[in-house]
């Protein structure tokens, strides 16, 4: 009993030393990677992200811009008087909407059943 104790022990301090061992291994490559990026400032190191954004916003800007383009170009070239488009658009979003709803209850309506039959299902066992 006294020497399988023993042994454990032995083990358990081999262990701790190993992980230590590993972790001052792992804290000498951090400093290291730390010291390797001394020699540069923060505009280096910083200016891959700033082209990034930088990108992202002139996109932006261009969707804008091509939108309001679109925009304009539609109400000019619109076939209808601009009461005319803006009824029509109104009674597409109306039948949209309808359409939405009838599509919810049928969701709604396929739920109810598959949860009645489950019920069922679990009543029977």
């Amino acid at each position: 009993m006294n020497w399988n104790r023993r042994r454990e022990e032995m083990l358990m301090r081999r262990r701790d030393r190993e992980s230590r061992e590993m972790e001052d291994d792992f804290d000498r490559e951090e400093l290291k990677d730390l010291e390797d990026l001394e020699g540069f400032d923060d505009e280096e190191i910083g200016g891959d992200l700033h082209l990034v954004t930088n990108g992202v916003m002139w996109f932006t800007a261009g969707l804008l811009v091509g939108a309001l383009i679109g925009a304009g170009t539609a109400l000019f070239s619109a076939p209808d008087k601009g009461r005319v488009t803006r009824r029509k658009i109104a009674r597409r979003i109306g039948h949209l909407a309808d359409d939405a709803k009838d599509q919810v209850d049928d969701w709604r309506e396929d739920a109810r059943r598959v949860f009645e039959r489950r019920r069922k299902e679990i009543r029977r066992r």
